[in-house]
């Protein structure tokens, strides 16, 4: 689990990250109450590999949790789709990775940009697996704040240290994430590009069976591949095999989108 605060973020360490250049773009996106730091990792990597990549922050977060707040679903994914777009208008070629709630945004995206090349991600959902869910739209008026516990599910537990999220989240906005969900999930078969599917084997966030969920329902895509890190949690891109699931995507978009010829390029 990432690590909480009920502090105000550092701007300068949670704020977006945006580099490289040249003809090959990656969009990397974040999870629910996180922050682009999650992605800065794997974006190293891939920019050292020559891709052009951009980390923003989704609408509602990095900032405040009151600002989650006044978000919706939708918000989220036209934020995703406006920095996929300026990538589409400016690379040959566009890939879109995603992380927990940012990997379930990949997979919407996709489905609405069919130029998209190539599709990761790590540590999906699909659906939330709670029963209280289906008193959301009533419970958001009453219960207006929930506050996660600490339970962290990495193998690697100081790895939380690397991770920044709201320590308390808006109910409206859970309701937003389930609703954002279930739209996902009708698109899946509208997906033609290749899909990556990481997960946890520890991931006690978003069950493993998620991963295996999604890749049932993607019927149309070119190819669908999924790999489980066994000994790792929820937070694949700083958990302990973090190095062993970057080069598993960089190798992914060099197969699907190509290798920049220029590596490193800033």
């Amino acid at each position: 689990m990432p690590s909480r605060t009920l502090a105000p973020f550092d701007p300068k360490r949670v704020a977006p990250w945006y580099s490289g250049k040249g003809s090959h773009g990656v969009l990397l996106l974040h999870g629910f109450t996180s922050t682009p730091i999650e992605m800065r990792g794997l974006g190293e990597h891939l920019l050292n590999r020559g891709y052009r990549c951009a980390i923003p922050a989704l609408p509602g977060h990095a900032t405040t949790p009151e600002d989650l707040r006044s978000t919706h679903w939708h918000d989220w994914v036209e934020g995703a789709l406006h920095e996929v777009d300026i990538l589409l208008a400016e690379c040959s070629s566009v890939a879109i990775v995603g992380q927990s709630m940012g990997g379930n945004i990949a997979l919407h995206v996709a489905a609405l940009r069919p130029r998209i090349g190539a599709v990761a991600t790590i540590g999906a959902p699909l659906r939330l697996h709670d029963a209280r869910i289906s008193v959301l739209p009533v419970m958001k008026h009453v219960i207006r704040w929930h506050t996660p516990g600490h339970d962290v599910d990495l193998h690697s537990p100081e790895a939380v240290a690397d991770l920044d999220s709201y320590g308390r989240w808006p109910t409206a906005a859970i309701l937003e994430l389930s609703r954002l969900l279930h739209r996902t999930e009708h698109l899946l078969p509208c997906i033609r590009q290749p899909v990556l599917l990481l997960h946890g084997g520890h991931d006690r966030t978003v069950s493993p069976s998620n991963a295996a969920e999604i890749a049932h329902r993607l019927t149309g895509s070119a190819e669908v591949h999924r790999t489980m890190y066994w000994r790792d949690g929820h937070a694949l891109t700083v958990d302990t095999d973090r190095e062993s699931v970057y080069t598993e995507v960089g190798d992914w978009l060099h197969r699907h989108v190509g290798q920049p010829l220029a590596a490193g390029a800033s």
